[in-house]
């Protein structure tokens, strides 16, 4: 079950995906369609993320939203892909 206390983490989350993958900030934003500060905004969570860019982001990542939404779901994704 999913409670709001998951939101605040699904930037950190993205960022620590993001770096096992070797993206930068600016390559990433430009594979979810979207500017390079939006993309910081949300990883220091300071905008809300819509469903729409999270399922961009999980494709961009190959990954589930799970990994997104779930702190120990992305560091497991995060240490099997370095």
């Amino acid at each position: 079950m999913y409670d709001e206390s998951c939101l605040p983490r699904i930037g950190s989350n993205i960022r620590l995906l993001r770096g096992a993958c070797q993206f930068n900030q600016q390559q990433f934003a430009e594979r979810i369609g979207i500017s390079q500060t939006h993309l910081s905004n949300i990883e220091h969570n300071n905008v809300q993320v819509s469903l729409k860019l999270l399922v961009r982001s999980a494709n961009a990542l190959d990954c589930s939203l799970e990994t997104l939404l779930d702190r120990k779901a992305a560091a497991e994704w995060a240490q099997a892909h370095d």
